[in-house]
């Protein structure tokens, strides 16, 4: 079966020629958004759009189960359950659309259902939780009430230092890797069954001017959605 991937890479200047114009242009494929050196809504006295709470989600203090420590990856699933993993405590946490708290799964280690430097969570719109973890090393598996199922090692791959991003197909989870030296990010989509294997890999390299040490890597955003894969870069 044949996959289309679309990469669209935005680039956020920090240095531009005073434009306020969003330029579009497609190269090598992949669409490129160059936004504005101003945004858009910078000079309106009122802001288009407003935020207001809706829910929280957690307690502040008790019970104990329900406080959330440090929030890291946070979704939803079909039913608008909201699932977040708690980096401090290393556990999944889960609560129904109203804040009702449902499950807390997980505990510091390297065993089935627990957690060590975890690098990414992930739904595949379905109905299983994929972490990247013991520093992005491992892929487990979850069902959505917590539930272990399974791991994929990623040493069989050759690779490590993977983070999740999401899913562009039901079994096409992306991941990706930062590069040393240079400002950029490497893309692999891996493919899940009952095994594992890489089915792409892309390399999204900016040249930016700026001289970036070896051994040292430019953390670059990267979104999933649907099928289109968006890389946030800084020029």
């Amino acid at each position: 079966m044949k996959y289309v991937l679309h990469v669209i890479l935005l680039l956020f200047l920090l240095i531009g020629c005073g434009s306020n114009k969003i330029k579009k242009e497609v190269k090598d494929g992949v669409l490129i958004i160059e936004n504005p050196e101003h945004g858009l809504w910078q000079k309106e006295s009122i802001p288009p759009i407003s935020f207001e709470l809706e829910k929280t989600y957690g307690k502040e203090n008790e019970p104990e189960e329900e406080v959330l420590a440090s929030i890291g990856s946070v979704f939803t699933d079909n039913n608008r359950n909201v699932f977040i993993f708690d980096w401090r405590e290393n556990r999944l946490v889960a609560f129904d659309f109203d804040g009702n708290f449902l499950w807390s799964k997980g505990r510091r280690g390297q065993g089935p259902g627990e957690f060590n430097h975890v690098r990414g969570v992930v739904f595949d719109g379905q109905k299983y939780i994929y972490v990247s973890n013991i520093s992005g090393t491992r892929i487990d598996c979850f069902d959505l009430n917590g539930d272990y199922q399974n791991s994929y090692l990623l040493s069989n791959l050759k690779i490590d230092q993977v983070s999740l991003e999401g899913f562009i197909k039901p079994n096409i989870l992306v991941a990706t890797q930062s590069k040393t030296g240079e400002m950029g990010v490497h893309i692999i989509l891996l493919e899940l069954d009952e095994s594992i294997k890489i089915k792409t890999q892309i390399d999204i390299v900016e040249d930016s001017g700026v001289k970036i040490p070896s051994g040292i890597s430019v953390e670059l955003d990267v979104e999933v959605s649907d099928d289109k894969i968006a890389v946030a870069n800084i020029h």
